[in-house]
């Protein structure tokens, strides 16, 4: 638990060491999603999820259909480009729903109540996330699993993936997957659990309490057969002393002492290989080479012994180094002690020869090694180089390009205030013209009511010369009248 960022390192070299069964995961997705058909009838009502949501989001929703789809393109992501989301750390509550912290989505499925196939399909994208403790409680996704009601196949998988983590305790009460599994579930889950690491069956908590104490005080309705489990476990199984386990992602002691190992026996061998080819190539006589190479077997088999904790006496028959030296030796009654004093004193000088000739090749191959790191470090470089100038040849012919539109563009807009001048000039001889024509329209008008009124006028006279000259012909006939 890195306090600095919160986040749990998981020891991704345990996945690398325990390849898990290709057989153990079924990745089969019509079998699943048929399989998946019983199980998310359990669940009441299942929300409505949008298309992007998350693998976390589709965990804690229990959509297992959705699950299984995202699971399924970050199968072919895993294999594309390594990425998945099974690997990513997201903010979901756990144990307490009012509370978020960061998970893996193995965590959130582990409480979930998950399909089998759904837990197969998280471990085979992501191994370590079994080792992985919630920052919070620092409990493993087994804890979560037995918390909640996981399936026994749920469970079996979880303690193959990762068996170390049935001897790794909670921050919270300092308690196994043993103790949970005596309080919250059945017999045969604590039988697998026991089958793993039998010495659980007297492990204590944090407060001292063994999982036959904790079965007897909890409510657990399958308590008797889970107490009578551990009662046989605890009076027949042979306790073993296992060394403690290092807790999840800390093995660097372990590597560093594996490294040690592995780099003193390849040197081991390299200075014997040497000494072998000195001492046939030199002109001395034959009992001095074969002193000088038993000299050499003893030193490096006493320095073999040592870097792996052997505090047993050096066998020198083991190496054939006492028929070397010659029974003279051990004829004057000299110990192997003092043989070995000296027997070490005769290749002081040559011993750190060999030291400096092996260093000297580690370092010719560190630096053939370097050398070749730096071909391909310019191999690399003259490659970006080319598709940097390739690339400020295109920049350069597409500024040009830009510059050319930029004055078509400008010459464009010369034309087009010149069009705005010459639309603007035409508006006002427009206006003008309406001016004009409204001036005539309402000229037109006037003429059309002076040519109203002389049509009236003209009426009203042909009316008044009518009746003139109706008056005429009155006075004709009375004129004619008075004649006759």
């Amino acid at each position: 638990n890195n306090s600095s960022s919160n986040k749990v390192k998981v020891n991704n070299n345990y996945a690398a060491a325990n390849p898990m069964d290709a057989n153990a995961v079924n990745v089969n997705v019509l079998q699943t999603v048929q399989s998946l058909t019983s199980a998310t009838e359990t669940i009441v009502s299942t929300p409505a999820l949008p298309a992007t949501a998350s693998l976390i989001q589709c965990i804690s929703a229990r959509n297992w259909d959705m699950t299984m789809s995202r699971m399924a393109v970050n199968e072919s992501l895993l294999h594309s480009s390594g990425c998945s989301e099974a690997k990513e750390w997201g903010m979901a509550p756990l144990l307490s729903p009012s509370q978020e912290q960061q998970v893996l989505p193995i965590h959130v499925a582990c409480i979930s109540k998950p399909p089998i196939e759904v837990m197969d399909w998280l471990l085979h994208a992501y191994l370590p996330g079994a080792a992985a403790q919630d920052p919070k409680e620092g409990k493993l996704p087994i804890h979560l699993a037995l918390m909640r009601g996981a399936s026994y196949d749920v469970i079996r998988a979880l303690s193959e993936a990762y068996p170390a983590g049935l001897r790794t305790r909670d921050k919270e009460n300092g308690r196994l997957p043993i103790h949970y599994a005596c309080i919250w579930r059945d017999r045969a889950i604590c039988q697998i659990l026991l089958q793993i690491y039998p010495a659980g069956v007297r492990a204590q908590d944090g407060s001292g309490s063994t999982p036959l104490e904790l079965a007897q005080m909890s409510g657990n309705p399958k308590k008797r057969d889970v107490v009578e489990l551990l009662r046989e476990w605890d009076t027949s199984a042979v306790q073993q002393q296992q060394p403690p386990l290092s807790p999840p992602g800390d093995s660097s002691s372990m590597k560093q002492q594996h490294q040690r190992r592995t780099y003193h026996h390849n040197a081991s061998v390299r200075r014997q290989e040497y000494a072998k080819s000195k001492s046939s190539s030199t002109n001395t006589n034959s009992s001095s080479a074969s002193l000088y190479v038993s000299a050499v077997a003893s030193t490096e088999t006493r320095q073999h012994s040592y870097n792996h904790g052997d505090n047993a006496k050096i066998n020198h028959h083991s190496m054939g180094t006492l028929p070397l030296i010659g029974s003279n030796n051990y004829n004057m009654g000299v110990s192997d002690e003092n043989i070995d004093l000296l027997l070490s004193q005769l290749v002081q000088s040559r011993a750190k020869l060999i030291s400096d000739d092996c260093v000297l090749s580690n370092n010719a191959d560190k630096m053939r090694a370097v050398k070749s790191k730096s071909r391909c470090l310019h191999q690399q470089k003259d490659s970006l180089q080319k598709k940097i100038d390739s690339r400020k040849n295109k920049i350069a012919g597409r500024n040009t390009v830009i510059e050319n539109t930029r004055r078509e563009i400008e010459s464009l807009m010369a034309i087009i205030a010149e069009e705005e001048r010459k639309i603007k000039l035409e508006s006002k001889s427009l206006d003008g013209d309406l001016q004009r024509l409204k001036d005539v329209e309402s000229a037109e008008e006037e003429l059309v009511h002076e040519m109203q009124s002389l049509e009236d006028e003209k009426v009203n006279i042909k009316e008044s010369m009518n009746e003139k000259i109706l008056t005429l012909e009155g006075f004709d006939a009375e004129l004619r009248r008075l004649a006759t």
